[in-house]
């Protein structure tokens, strides 16, 4: 029998500017170093640069 613990699954939370789980997954992928602050602020401002164009 195998006594390794048993990975329970994280629940992702959308986020909360635009209530998206995909926004905030990629905010997650593109966070470096645990800097979230600042991948939401390329994320959210790229995404207001291609809303707009």
């Amino acid at each position: 029998m195998s006594r390794r613990n048993i990975k329970l699954n994280n629940k992702i939370y959308p986020d909360i500017k635009y209530n998206s789980i995909l926004i905030s997954k990629f905010i997650n992928i593109l966070m470096k170093n645990g800097k979230k602050l600042t991948s939401k602020f390329i994320v959210y401002k790229s995404l207001e640069l291609a809303i707009r164009n």
